[in-house]
Parts: structure tokens; C-alpha cells; sequence
């Protein structure tokens, strides 16, 4: 049988020791025991996107590499580019009936 789980967004994996510090910052800003500025309170969820928006531009990097390098070996190849259109694909014929020669 299956246990489900309910999570308030706790997790013991890689990452949760920025958001134990984030919030430990911001209690202690809220609760006036340190006098930073805002900036420095939220930086380790900075570091987070920032992070984050990294993977997310290397990703796109990867994907638009790949159509480049398509798009190149199209042109070289002399096929037609079809770098954003996809392929058109050629409706089938259907093989059980035999052409009519009459039309």
C-alpha cells in the first residue's frame, strides 16, 4: 500500500540549507535582532535564482545550438532549411484501393 505525503515544501535533498538560512535571515530582520539591509538578508535567495537562471540559459544554449547546427548542415547539404517550420510530411496513399486508370 502507498503512503502519501504531505510536504509544506521542506525537503531533505540539495538546496534546503538556502532556504533554512533565507528564512532564518528574514526572522531575525523581521524580529529586529540584525540591522542588514534588505539586500544582504535576501541573498542566499539570489544565489538560488541566480543559479537557476543559469541552468535555464544553458539549457536554451544547448536546444538553439542544436537548430543552428541543423540549419548549417541543411545549407551545406543543399536541402531546403527548415529551421523553425517543421517537416511537412506528404499525405499517404491509401494502398488497399488501386488508382482508377478511368480518371
Amino acid at each position: 500500500m502507498h503512503r502519501w505525503r504531505v510536504s509544506a515544501g521542506w525537503s531533505s535533498r540539495g538546496g534546503s540549507g538556502f532556504n533554512i538560512l533565507s528564512l532564518t535571515l528574514i526572522g531575525l530582520k523581521l524580529g529586529g535582532v540584525i540591522s542588514w539591509p534588505w539586500s544582504m538578508v535576501l541573498l542566499p535567495l539570489w544565489f538560488t535564482l541566480g543559479v537557476v537562471f543559469i541552468l535555464g540559459l544553458g539549457i536554451a544554449t544547448a536546444l538553439i545550438g542544436e537548430r543552428v547546427s541543423q540549419y548549417v548542415q541543411d545549407r551545406r547539404s543543399g536541402e531546403p532549411a527548415a529551421l523553425l517550420v517543421p517537416a511537412r510530411r506528404e499525405p499517404e496513399l491509401d494502398r488497399r484501393q488501386p488508382a482508377d486508370p478511368a480518371l
